[in-house]
């Protein structure tokens, strides 16, 4: 892929046309100076925000046993719809992520990878990954007895917040390195989610849930390892020609096998029943730090 930092006819600051300069410095001088220090303005975003109307509620129990659900947990001083409004929101997210990397396919077809860069067929493997995630949410939803055609408030946030990526990747004019950054703008947020996930379902003493979500937030991590070393391998060879000196070394989850496909039971694909570990389990190997990594004796 041809180097994208290069000298151009870039116009943009003053240095380039010295002897107008004076002229743009006449601006400020030219424009009427407002009285105050911002004070008056914070004010207004305070009562705006304190009049703001919510940005979406949750939806009415759908059925009679997402209002059972709803009703047991608030007996025991929970919130079951906590739980509904985030996996709606990952949900969203990742029928998002299935877009997103559909565009960086097309990317790469038009600007070509690098070396250590991506391939099609990586690419494509996280799509489908996201794709499977989505569906796999969209079933843990139904179990619940929500309605996964909701837009939930943190889904309705998360989009918002999207918007930015989805501009970015599908600007014709943004190459594949550079959109490449935004996604892992996308997948830095999708694994703290993700573990969000586990920690809830755990918390509510779903632990078979959890451990789906454990699957999931496993091949995240690889998305995740594979793009910064994707960037990495980018702006190392933009920088010295040579696509390997940034790249001290690779995530220990990415040398690992990546996981397989997710069962509805919770257990990897062609598995044999294996029970799984949620989060926060232990193994002979060693146990789980903060972040879900394994620290070994």
């Amino acid at each position: 892929m041809k180097n994208t930092i290069e000298l151009g006819m870039n116009r943009s600051g003053m240095a380039t046309a010295p002897r107008l300069a004076p002229e743009a410095l006449q601006v400020p001088r030219l424009t009427q100076k407002t009285q105050g220090d911002g004070t008056e303005i914070a004010a207004e975003r305070i009562d705006y925000c304190k009049s703001a109307e919510p940005v979406a509620t949750m939806p009415p129990p759908g059925s009679l046993k997402e209002l059972a659900t709803t009703t047991m947990k608030l007996l025991k001083g929970e919130k079951a719809i906590v739980l509904t409004d985030k996996v709606g929101e990952r949900m969203g997210f990742e029928r998002g992520g299935v877009r997103l990397y559909e565009a960086l396919v097309s990317k790469l077809e038009a600007y070509g990878s690098w070396e250590r860069g991506p391939t099609r067929q990586e690419l494509e493997d996280i799509y489908r990954d996201e794709l499977r995630h989505f569906h796999l949410l969209s079933e843990v939803l139904e179990a619940l007895g929500a309605d996964p055609t909701a837009v939930t408030p943190s889904a309705e946030v998360h989009d918002v917040m999207a918007h930015g990526l989805r501009m970015v990747i599908s600007n014709p004019a943004i190459n594949l390195q550079q959109s490449l950054e935004a996604i892992l703008v996308a997948e830095l947020v999708d694994n703290d989610c993700w573990q969000n996930l586990v920690r809830l379902a755990s918390g509510y003493g779903e632990q078979q849930l959890a451990n789906r979500f454990q699957q999931c937030l496993d091949e995240e991590r690889v998305h995740l390892s594979r793009v910064r070393n994707w960037v990495s391998a980018a702006l190392s060879n933009d920088a010295f020609n040579d696509a390997k000196k940034l790249l001290q070394h690779v995530e220990p989850w990415v040398a690992a096998e990546t996981p397989k496909p997710i069962s509805r039971r919770g257990v990897p694909a062609g598995g044999k029943g294996r029970k799984m570990r949620g989060h926060g389990g232990t193994s002979g190997r060693g146990k789980r730090n903060g972040n879900g990594a394994r620290k070994h004796r």
